[in-house]
């Protein structure tokens, strides 16, 4: 498995496929393999060590994803930082990892100066200087392969702030992300060749292995939005670079509603992988009305596990199959994966679960270790319903209500029917020792009114469900990874209540 993974993305160097395009800008597979070769003697000149931690810190540029790809092959450990981190995140990131070298771009080379890192003697590479046509095209890279990977050899490593904002460093192993690829290959991809990805998302969000590995493996090309047009316009930036394979959140595909139909029209997708968020069914239903895509799937794991334990290829016959569930099913597990619940809860093992986190605290609240298996707790509540998976809930957004049981999913896939609702976020607050308050904030058009919303709702649910405090959005802030930003939103949620 390992070695057939890195083989073959060596043989794919040999390519005059497109690797990179951004507009009039494109690079081949040949190409990163001239950069590799730079990269090689780069590391000789810092007389680098075996597994050395480097860190990226770059924006989507052709060297950014050649430097990943380097840094894959010649099994060091990539270690994605973002220009949105705060000075003081970076800085606390660097001195728990103490990575050997960053490579960075000039943009983002006076913020690593500028921090106060002196005393971890870092080294620190500009991407610009990987000037790729001062190099012969035809040097092919005899890297020896054998020697080099193991399958208990760090891969990577990513931070993930999850629900309590402290970054939590993942380290991934080759044994971890390796099963997870395969599983998604054979699912996805298999015989494919020649996509088109679009790359909407941070580079530090994990949402970037299940886009580039699948690339570079089926020779495919990797198109990013750079510019604040291609967020903005995400349509013109798909018609304009032909893209055919997008991976992203479910909450990205709200944005398409701002468009005009026929814009949309233009689309035509091989693949739409949709992950990371609740996939709600009334984005499906727009999905399947509005959006020309061969394959629609929803996937669901986390950073802990590689990233993907499930997965459900959707259908036009879902949206009145699961009316009553009011949300996409994950579907079934990867042969990879173990599964078991515990009292709800999903626990995941197998392959692509990690060992834990750097923070071996964190580690004991989140892994249990039992019978020589390593069990991730996902904190998500499940249900199986005629063999297809349903997350229905999360752990901690169960609350009691006037003594009742209540799951506040439940609240937002209810509102959620309402067609002028664009996007809903459910949530309890503790007023004081006894009582809780059920918010919930709606990204609507102007046009529906907090009335029409009560009474809707009295029509499905018991009194103690529904809301006391309801606020109506125009639109939602969103984080760098393209998600919900949650937390700013419930702040000023909490702010305007007390006002």
């Amino acid at each position: 498995m390992l070695e057939l993974f890195y083989k073959k993305i060596l043989e794919n160097l040999k390519s005059t496929n497109i690797f990179y395009k951004y507009n009039s800008e494109k690079y081949s597979y040949k190409d990163v393999n001239i950069f590799f070769n730079i990269f090689l003697e780069t590391l000789n000149t810092l007389k680098s060590k075996k597994q050395n931690k480097i860190c990226t810190l770059s924006n989507k540029s052709f060297n950014f994803y050649a430097c990943v790809v380097s840094i894959l092959l010649s099994n060091n450990i990539w270690i994605p930082l973002s220009s949105s981190f705060p000075s003081k995140r970076i800085i606390r990131i660097l001195h728990v990892l103490k990575p050997h070298i960053i490579f960075c771009d000039k943009e983002n080379f006076h913020k690593i100066k500028n921090l106060d890192i002196q005393k971890l003697n870092i080294k620190i590479v500009e991407l610009e200087q990987f000037n790729i046509k001062s190099k012969n095209a035809d040097i092919i890279t005899s890297y020896d392969l054998s020697k080099s990977h193991k399958l208990e050899d760090l891969a990577m490593i990513f931070f993930t702030s999850g629900s309590t904002g402290e970054p939590k460093g993942v380290p991934i192993k080759q044994k971890n992300f390796l099963p997870c690829f395969f599983g998604q290959y054979e699912r996805f991809y298999k015989n494919k060749s020649n996509l088109v990805f679009a790359d909407f998302h941070d580079s530090s969000f994990v949402i970037s292995i299940v886009i580039i590995l699948p690339s570079i493996y089926t020779k495919s090309a990797i198109c990013p939005a750079k510019s604040s047009l291609d967020f903005f316009k995400p349509l013109s930036h798909i018609k304009q670079n032909k893209i055919n394979a997008i991976v992203t959140v479910p909450s990205f595909i709200n944005q398409f509603k701002n468009f005009t139909l026929d814009k949309i029209k233009t689309i035509d997708l091989e693949i739409l992988i949709l992950c990371g968020e609740t996939f709600y069914l009334q984005t499906l239903e727009y999905i399947f009305k509005n959006i020309k895509s061969k394959k629609v799937f929803n996937c669901y794991g986390s950073t802990e596990v590689s990233p993907w334990v499930f997965s459900y290829e959707c259908k036009n016959k879902d949206i009145k199959k699961f009316k009553h569930q009011g949300v996409v099913p994950i579907g079934k597990k990867f042969d990879y994966t173990e599964i078991k619940c515990l009292k709800e809860e999903l626990l995941v093992s197998g392959e692509s679960v990690v060992d834990g986190y750097l923070d071996e605290k964190l580690s004991r609240e989140k892994f249990l270790h039992s019978n020589g298996k390593n069990w991730y707790l996902t904190g998500d509540l499940v249900k199986n319903v005629n063999g297809n998976y349903f997350i229905y809930g999360r752990k901690d957004s169960l609350i009691k209500i006037q003594g009742y049981r209540v799951e506040l999913l439940d609240i937002d896939t209810k509102i959620r029917l309402l067609k002028e609702v664009k996007n809903c976020l459910v949530f309890a607050v503790s007023i004081n020792d006894y009582k809780k308050m059920i918010f919930a904030a709606i990204e609507t058009t102007s046009s529906l009114q907090e009335k029409t919303i009560r009474e809707h709702l009295k029509k499905l649910l018991p009194n103690y469900m529904i809301p006391g405090v309801i606020t109506l959005h125009e639109k939602f802030p969103i984080n760098k990874n393209g998600k919900l930003d949650r937390r700013k939103l419930i702040e000023f949620c909490k702010d305007n209540y007390k006002k």
